[in-house]
């Protein structure tokens, strides 16, 4: 038999006949827990639960591993997917990538829509200013790019305002940050958001490749609307996408996000969107303390 700790079936709670169905909603929901846990997850979790969905939602390795396993040979992790794993669970612990685990590059596979609507409804919300009377100046939306850390576009604050962004039923207090130098995008420190932050793609989309625009409900609820790269407008280092279908209409503030789930550009409310930099989570420089 398996070790206890590396029997994937084990790990993903499921039984040995379960069903590729499943399999998948057992992921979804144990990384569901993992985000809406206060502390970072161990990185050999991390590793060890995007390993069993790796090998048991794929027909060919599960029962590759199943045959092992009846066969008594210890299921370990391979010397490769071992240091990969470790270096990119690290990498989770410290609020600079995003589960499920892929790779980051232009090859990267695609994600499925549940995929990438479960990555965004943890780390997208909605930006309130509510003065000393109480009264409400809605700001767009914004998003997580590193731990307590997000962005959205510069948005004059009215005086004497505290920030909240709502991320699901949550109401967070923010501080807004210094801008980004002809970005048009600011920073928000969140410490209390607990989000998982979002990937920044290292490059803009093609004409015609497909791209998801992120809603959010009058209830913090996160929806996704998919539609196409129109047309590209190069700015300097940077450029203005168009797009076609329903995702032209997101909000402002909202996240355009890749087929694998990475965040390509900052919508302005006006059915454009300007791209973001893969500088952005670290580049735009955190608030000062005090106001």
């Amino acid at each position: 038999m398996a070790q206890m700790g590396n029997d994937y079936y084990r790990i993903l709670g499921v039984t040995r006949n379960a069903r590729p169905e499943e399999i998948r909603r057992a992921f979804d929901r144990l990384r569901a827990q993992m985000r809406e846990e206060a502390a970072p997850p161990d990185p050999r979790r991390v590793v060890l639960l995007q390993d069993a969905y790796d090998t048991l939602s794929d027909e060919a390795r599960r029962a590759a591993y199943d045959q092992a396993e009846r066969a008594g040979v210890p299921r370990m992790l391979n010397r490769r997917g071992m240091w990969i794993g470790i270096a990119v669970g690290i990498a989770v612990a410290l609020g600079l990538a995003t589960l499920p685990l892929r790779h980051a590059d232009d090859g990267a596979p695609s994600r499925s829509d549940t995929e990438i609507l479960s990555a965004a409804s943890v780390a997208v919300g909605r930006v309130h200013a509510i003065d000393l009377s109480g009264r409400v100046t809605p700001l767009g939306l914004a998003f997580a790019v590193g731990q307590g850390r997000l962005l959205m576009p510069c948005a004059p604050i009215p005086p004497n305002s505290e920030i909240v962004v709502r991320i699901g039923a949550r109401d967070v207090p923010a501080r807004v940050g210094t801008a980004s130098q002809g970005d048009g995008y600011c920073a928000l420190d969140a410490p209390d958001a607990g989000s998982w932050p979002l990937a920044i793609a290292p490059s803009p989309p093609k004409v015609d490749a497909p791209v998801y625009a992120t809603k959010v409900g009058p209830a913090g609820e996160v929806t996704l609307a998919r539609g196409n790269v129109r047309r590209i407008e190069r700015h300097g280092a940077g450029a203005v996408l168009e797009l076609s279908g329903d995702a032209a209409l997101e909000e402002r503030g909202g996240p355009l996000l890749d087929a694998q789930g990475r965040v390509v550009a900052i919508s302005s409310g006006e059915g454009r969107f300007t791209t973001v930099s893969a500088a952005a989570s670290s580049g735009v420089p955190r608030p000062k303390k005090g106001r």
